[in-house]
């Protein structure tokens, strides 16, 4: 099928730069106290934007751009050579040959985004709502990616003493993925030889196929290249509430509720061949098609509650004693399905192949719970223990 640089995402990737604020990063047990148990070896803690009291406001910004590679019969071909039968050295840049043709094998490749925020709120409650939708092609066209992020923040002061905050965040995302590496179309044109340009090949190797693949390789042309669908299918959703207690002046709670919910389908796919250029590269049995598919649904949930009592000692001397609990609960599951040789064209499902692989199925679960006290000591607020 080839090789195939699709992965697990980050969960990173399935942020909008333009809807984060911030991002920071506390090392070592100390983040514990801020995030729980799970924490304990550090944190990478991504700030998304919140609203701010006042009028409301709604932004607008629409991106347009392309994706190209500057001289890519330099950058990525090569002028390799060959000597014919008859002794005669004959040269080739197999990116060169085909623009010549009109056939550009890297094209600029459209980028565009479109996004909007509306912010605002009063002293008591303010809200920022995001969306964005994103479509970008790269310098081959049959790679892409489309992303829509949506987010929602809200805070408000319910009464004197209690404070909440919402937080909720969806992405639906697509991207297509050329084959990478060893049989890529880039592969094709750093190693494409006069030996294969169809008055060459037909007199070495004469046969089916012999006059198709025009100085690529035969295991790496573009239509080989294009044939083959690699595409992720991602839909992740957050949300999370913060309420916060402060009914004592000496003693404050806070309790947070979360989930994370991804799932995520990797498909390798590639249709019954009926063009010849393909059936010649694949060979008659691997150009009946395939279909592998992998999903991974991962659920996470968490519970963290903390009161920090406050007193002074003295003067100079302030306490503060924090106590905790954090709950969490996590699910991976993974599924997997394969098969080879469709019967005919139009035909894509797992189910309607000859040959069925054997399937998988790993489902891991596990539950934390932690507690933790703390005692922090304080001079003049400036020396800290």
């Amino acid at each position: 099928g080839g090789g195939n640089n699709a992965g697990l995402r980050s969960a990173l990737s399935s942020l909008d730069p333009e809807q984060i604020e911030r991002i920071e990063v506390l090392k070592g047990p100390a983040a514990a106290t801020l995030y729980g148990t799970e924490a304990s070896r550090g944190v990478i803690n991504v700030i998304t934007k919140r609203g701010a009291a006042g009028e409301t406001r709604l932004d607008v910004m629409v991106r347009q751009g392309f994706n190209w590679t500057q001289n890519p019969a330099e950058r990525i071909g090569h002028e390799n050579y060959w000597r014919n039968p008859a002794g005669e050295v004959l040269s080739l840049n197999v990116l060169d040959h085909w623009s010549e043709q009109g056939r550009d094998v890297y094209t600029a490749g459209h980028i565009q985004s479109y996004s909007a925020t509306l912010t605002g709120g009063t002293e008591n409650a303010q809200y920022f709502f995001a969306g964005t939708y994103s479509d970008e092609t790269g310098i081959l066209d049959y790679n892409w990616s489309k992303k829509l992020n949506l987010r929602t923040n809200i805070d408000a002061q319910l009464t004197d003493h209690l404070a909440t905050t919402l937080s909720m965040g969806y992405t639906r995302g697509k991207d297509r993925l050329p084959i990478d590496g060893y049989r890529s179309v880039a592969e094709g044109a750093q190693f494409g030889s006069p030996r294969w340009l169809p008055e060459n090949r037909c007199e070495t190797n004469p046969g089916f196929g012999c006059d198709l693949y025009d100085g690529f390789i035969s295991g790496a042309v573009p239509a080989r290249d294009r044939s083959l669908i690699n595409t992720q299918n991602l839909d992740r959703f957050t949300g999370g509430v913060t309420l916060n207690n402060t009914a004592f002046g000496w003693l404050t709670n806070r309790l947070t509720l979360g989930i994370d919910f991804t799932s995520e389908l990797n498909v390798q796919f590639r249709e019954f061949q009926t063009n010849d250029t393909t059936i010649a590269s694949l060979g008659s049995v691997a150009a009946q098609g395939f279909r592998n598919e992998g999903r991974r649904t991962h659920v996470m949930s968490t519970v963290d509650y903390a009161s920090t009592a406050e007193f002074d000692l003295m003067e100079a001397l302030t306490s503060a004693t924090s106590v905790g609990l954090q709950y969490y609960t996590r699910t991976n599951s993974f599924l997997n399905a394969g098969g080879q040789q469709f019967a005919g064209p139009g035909l894509s499902t797992v189910n309607s192949t000859a040959v069925l692989g054997v399937p998988g199925n790993n489902d891991v679960a596990d539950k934390t719970l932690g507690l933790y006290v703390q005692e922090t000591l304080a001079l003049n607020d400036r020396l800290f223990l």
